[in-house]
């Protein structure tokens, strides 16, 4: 999952971004909330610290920052995100030589 990539796009947010990033953000949690992946008070947990760390807080009030967290969330709960499913044929197949034949001895 890209949950700590996606965080961090949040805590490096610039003035001007911030509220956007912030939706943006709490979407993408919220649809791995929405496949089951990730607990909602840990995704709105991590949310709040990074919403404070780029001073989005600060700037809006902590209610307009729960309100716009737990409106990114609930959209992205209706879309519902997973990881990749590894089949165990592309684990156990063999990769083949990927180095060129060397030249006989002489």
């Amino acid at each position: 999952m890209q949950i700590a990539s996606e965080i961090k796009k949040l805590t490096l947010a610039q003035p001007g971004t911030r509220h956007n990033t912030l939706i943006q953000v709490s979407k993408a949690l919220g649809q791995w909330i929405g496949g089951g992946h990730l607990d909602e008070d840990k995704a709105r947990d991590l949310l709040h610290q990074a919403a404070d760390a780029c001073d989005y807080t600060t700037e809006h009030g902590t209610d307009v920052t729960v309100r716009d967290i737990t409106d990114g969330i609930k959209f992205g709960k209706q879309s519902p995100r997973h990881p990749p499913v590894r089949s165990e044929s592309s684990e156990s197949e063999p990769v083949g030589n990927i180095l060129p034949p060397l030249p006989p001895v002489v």
